[in-house]
């Protein structure tokens, strides 16, 4: 039978020794004063729905994972091979939950996820769904069964399923609760090998939340266990990689924080000369050119990024087109234009495009947007050509409605200035 009545907090109560409580006792800081654990929300103020379609290509095949698994040891005369399959009331609530179609459905199918068709799952079943659970935006019946796995059967989920738990938590906000389970996740870890650790994923999700929330108090946070690289060797048991101080540097030049970006970056590179596996990359430069407005500021990382032959991203462009413009470098920037075409599909070319000319057009460089327009598309799509032409040939660009746009608001700004 299904079970759609249980009550969540009766449960809780049972299985649960306040989860909550005791991970407020082990953060390092107090995020009561400040608007921890709200959901996040999109450029409007709106709240993000943590309940994603069940047809997201990500969340159909761990359903699959879970509905076809063991069925090649089916012929298997072993008992214990046969109990590792999802019992028969699961696999149904499973193959509704792929056939959802709205927000709606989807939380009437998640009513039937309770405490007692989860737990009678074996370990491996359990294992996948907390990924499956978390993706499906069912973040209680997620974090219940990860406590459950933790706590009662001391069973440590592969860093697959339960960072994407963090994940989940993540996209509410819930900062706190991230940090608590890195805690417990360390702790069972060293109980069963005192080298174990937790996954460095893990721990870049903990510095991502802290950076989603854009405050100088979580930046200090996230910043301190980078600027002491052998905090979270000592607490989780877990070196820094690339990726963590990528994931600081990039919160930190949102914030328009250059003074951190560069001491982070400082750390980096003092850290780097002793693992190659630290050397900055291409995220790493855009942090900073996102993080001034010096013109000559840009060009001089550029020049670094030439000297270790880091190879400029559509994004390294975008942030140097208006820099080099007015530093009359523009044939420069031409080249990277050209350098960057030649590598990319015409998909990737088109959308970049259409983000340059936005750029110039939005600092009010519509002639050069124009200029670029006429060499790379209208040259090549046009039945006439147009504007100036250039002693190396360019890589045709496919025209799309968003450069035309990006034109056209141009005009119009220049219009309603005249």
């Amino acid at each position: 039978a299904l079970y759609p009545t249980s009550s969540w907090s009766h449960w809780l109560s049972i299985k649960s020794n306040d989860v909550t409580g005791r991970f407020q006792t082990h953060s390092s800081r107090n995020f009561k004063s400040r608007t921890n654990n709200k959901p996040r929300q999109d450029g409007n103020g709106r709240r993000r729905s943590s309940s994603k379609s069940p047809h997201a290509s990500s969340l159909i095949p761990v359903l699959d994972s879970i509905l076809y698994y063991g069925q090649h040891v089916g012929q298997s005369s072993s008992s214990t091979a046969r109990q590792e399959v999802a019992t028969t009331p699961l696999i149904e609530v499973l193959q509704q939950l792929k056939q959802a179609r709205t927000p709606a459905q989807i939380h009437q199918v998640g009513q039937l996820l309770q405490p007692p068709l989860l737990l009678q799952q074996p370990l491996p079943i359990q294992e996948r769904l907390l990924k499956a659970l978390s993706l499906a935006g069912f973040i209680d019946q997620a974090t219940f069964l990860l406590q459950t796995m933790l706590q009662q059967e001391q069973y440590l989920p592969s860093y697959i399923s339960y960072t994407a738990v963090l994940s989940a938590l993540r996209r509410e906000g819930r900062t706190v609760d991230i940090y608590g389970w890195l805690v417990e996740l360390t702790k069972l870890a060293r109980q069963q090998d005192p080298k174990k650790s937790i996954h460095v994923m893990a721990m870049n999700l903990y510095l991502a939340a802290l950076c989603d929330e854009g405050t100088q108090d979580s930046m200090n946070e996230a910043a301190k266990w980078i600027l002491q690289p052998d905090l979270t060797d000592q607490i989780f048991g877990v070196p820094l990689d690339l990726a963590s101080y990528n994931t600081i540097l990039h919160g930190a030049a949102k914030m328009g924080n250059e003074t951190l970006v560069e001491a982070i970056w400082e750390t980096l590179l003092s850290t780097s000369s002793s693992s190659t596996l630290l050397l900055p990359n291409i995220r790493s430069y855009n942090a900073r050119l996102t993080a001034t407005t010096c013109n000559e500021r840009r060009w001089e990382i550029y020049m670094d990024m030439v000297q270790r032959n880091i190879v400029p991203d559509r994004y390294t462009l975008d942030l140097l087109v208006l820099p080099m413009l007015l530093l009359d470098k523009q044939e420069t920037w031409e080249q990277l234009l050209d350098a960057y075409m030649a590598r990319q599909s015409e998909e990737m070319v088109g959308e970049a495009f259409g983000a340059f000319l936005n750029t110039l057009v939005q600092n009010g460089k519509l002639d050069y947007a124009q200029q670029l327009f006429d060499t790379y598309i209208a040259n090549h799509w046009g039945d006439q050509p147009h504007g100036p032409r250039r002693s190396r040939s360019p890589i045709p660009c496919r025209p799309e409605s968003r450069q035309f746009s990006a034109l056209i608001d141009g005009y119009r700004r220049q219009a309603e200035n005249a």
